[in-house]
Parts: structure tokens; C-alpha cells; sequence
């Protein structure tokens, strides 16, 4: 049991994600979240260890928009790829700024 607080970004985590989706898809397209909501499972793994939380675009590309989380959200799998070369780009970028 117990209560989890609000996730917190690492900054070298933080600094290693932004640059990783920068350089895969262009600065412009990389946006703050500000204060949102994430998940209880990632805050409490946040609290333990060094990491960092990001969203990634992956609305359809016509249509009406919906929040992250909601049950008429048309996912577009397109995206996917893109996703996996940032997270892989942050990791690398994180262990390079550390060596």
C-alpha cells in the first residue's frame, strides 16, 4: 500500500530524451507537456530510479483529437517507429553523457 507522489524527471534522463527527439524528429516537433497526468506505475518506478517519462504523438492524422488515455483515441501505428528510435536515442545519449 501506501501513496506514490507525482513523477519526477531526471534532468540528465530529461536532457538525453529531448535531444534524442530533436535529432529524430526535427526541434519543432518536440513540445513541454507541462503538468499532465502520467501513471502511478511510472512515478513510483521515478522514485527508485533515474529515467524520465515523454508522450508521443501518435494521433490519426485526420479527425478529431482526443486526451491521452481516452477510449476514442484512433492510434495511429504508424508512429511506432519513430517511438522506438527516441527511446533507443535517449538511452544511448544517457549512457554516453555518463561515460
Amino acid at each position: 500500500g501506501g501513496v506514490c507522489g507525482g513523477a519526477v524527471n531526471e534532468a540528465g534522463a530529461a536532457a538525453a530524451g529531448w535531444g534524442a527527439a530533436g535529432g529524430w524528429l526535427g526541434g519543432s516537433a518536440v513540445l513541454p507537456a507541462g503538468g499532465v497526468v502520467g501513471s502511478e506505475d511510472g512515478a513510483y518506478f521515478l522514485s527508485r530510479v533515474r529515467g524520465c517519462c515523454f508522450f508521443g504523438g501518435a494521433e490519426a492524422a485526420e479527425g478529431p483529437t482526443y486526451p491521452h488515455r481516452s477510449p476514442y483515441v484512433d492510434f495511429n501505428g504508424d508512429a511506432m517507429p519513430g517511438g522506438a528510435a527516441v527511446m533507443a536515442g535517449s538511452v544511448l545519449r544517457y549512457l554516453d553523457s555518463r561515460a
